[in-house]
């Protein structure tokens, strides 16, 4: 008999995630499920996922980021929806420090220069800087220095070109959010190899732009996690050296930053910045027509656990309960309770079993809450 020919293409919206859910908590139609409910139904599963975070982790919420850092200052921000920082690095590289051309011909060399200087005006339309490695070059990350105050949200384009002539579109950067004075870093996976890059800024206007760094050879060196108290008892907290190798991670409400010693020194800030390995929140359910953030194995789990919150939060009217006398109506809500529980109990432990790697454990002993 034939199959249907694909693997984990059938996936469940978040209203399908809802309606069996509530029929697993109710034994009713999915058609009952209307209005505030089903709003109620959402929240929960978004409170939900938020939790499973405080459980374990997660492997696939696992994010590596290249970060900014200031001249002098210890705060390196994390991104939105980061829930904390498991391993951080100093990431050394060795940029071009050579010649560029702007989009009209003129020299763009200062933009390369390494070191403080004043904001270039590349003309448009479709700003771009060029360079001419002389040969082959690999590069394996962007460091882009906005000019102004400013902020700006697009997305880069890189070319190559084997002739300095004609270029054609090697790789679209990530949209970000580009803050003037702020280092924005792109780790490129896969890496380009060409004589001549371009990045060019999509605008009928001008670009406002203050330093670029094309990277090579890129080297992570991971900086000693400490404790709030040895970084509080650091005697000089704003001592400034070529490289990071220390740091704290402080945990705020909306998102982790990272204290770092020594601060970032001139050179420090120029050639090199901060990378980390992070655990973020899993994406919001957004609309019902969405599909949730989770594998395939995770389905059950989470709909097991859904129907066991719903139990205690849905409106007895909608439940089928409403109709029932004191008595009666307190023994089903405590068997629909018990047969939940049950199910996302089973369920939840084989979803947790399967997050794991096929690497060598190495257990570091750690303190997971704060102490004297």
């Amino acid at each position: 008999m034939p199959t249907s020919g694909t693997v984990s293409q059938y996936r469940l919206t978040v209203q399908q995630v809802i309606d069996h859910a509530f029929r697993r908590s109710t034994g009713l139609g999915a058609a009952k499920l209307a209005g505030e409910s089903q709003i109620i139904a959402r929240d929960c599963l978004y409170t939900l996922l938020s939790e499973l975070v405080n459980v374990s982790w997660p492997l696939w919420t696992q994010q590596f980021s290249v970060l900014s850092v200031g001249i002098g200052s210890a705060d390196v921000l994390t991104p939105n929806g980061t829930v904390d920082v498991r391993h951080a690095y100093w990431r050394s590289f060795w940029p071009w420090r050579n010649d560029a051309t702007l989009t009209d011909g003129s020299d763009g060399t200062d933009l390369f220069a390494g070191a403080p200087n004043d904001d270039v005006t590349v003309p448009g339309p479709n700003p771009s800087v060029s360079v001419d490695f002389g040969v082959d070059q690999t590069v394996d990350g962007i460091g882009v220095l906005w000019g102004g105050s400013a902020s700006v949200t697009t997305a880069l384009t890189l070319l190559t070109s084997k002739n300095g002539d004609d270029y054609s579109a090697a790789k679209t950067l990530p949209v970000t959010t580009f803050t003037g004075g702020q280092w924005s870093y792109f780790k490129l996976d896969p890496v380009i190899t060409t004589e001549y890059l371009r990045i060019q800024y999509t605008s009928a206007g001008s670009w406002l732009l203050n330093q670029l760094n094309f990277c090579s050879n890129s080297q992570d060196i991971e900086m000693g996690m400490i404790s709030i108290d040895d970084y509080y008892n650091l005697p000089n907290k704003q001592y400034s050296g070529e490289r990071a190798v220390q740091c704290y991670v402080e945990r705020n409400v909306l998102m982790p930053t990272l204290k770092i010693w020594p601060v970032p020194n001139t050179q420090a800030f120029y050639n090199g910045t901060v990378s980390s390995v992070m655990r973020r929140y899993i994406q919001d359910p957004g609309a019902f027509s969405d599909v949730l953030e989770i594998p395939q194995r995770w389905y059950e789990a989470v709909i097991w656990r859904l129907a066991s919150r719903l139990v205690d939060e849905l409106p007895d009217d909608t439940t089928g309960l409403a109709s029932m006398d004191g008595a009666t109506r307190i023994q089903e809500k405590a068997r629909r309770t018990q047969r939940c529980e049950d199910g996302a109990t089973r369920a939840e432990a084989l979803a947790w079993s399967e997050e794991r790697t096929p690497g060598p454990i190495h257990m570091t002993p750690n303190l997971a809450c704060y102490t004297k």
